[in-house]
């Protein structure tokens, strides 16, 4: 019974990190469109 619960938890963990990874991949995609405008924001330190 723990074992089939185990299997199952990792089934679903390896679920997520794969749709985590494509959504980061998509997010770096996107990034890079429009890094031409977002390279000076980036460089700029954060002043609160």
């Amino acid at each position: 019974m723990k074992k089939l619960l185990t299997i199952q938890t990792e089934l679903l963990r390896t679920k997520i990190l794969f749709l985590r990874k494509k959504n980061f991949c998509h997010h770096i995609k996107m990034l890079r469109k429009e890094k031409k405008t977002r390279t000076l924001v980036y460089k700029r330190p954060t002043i609160f």
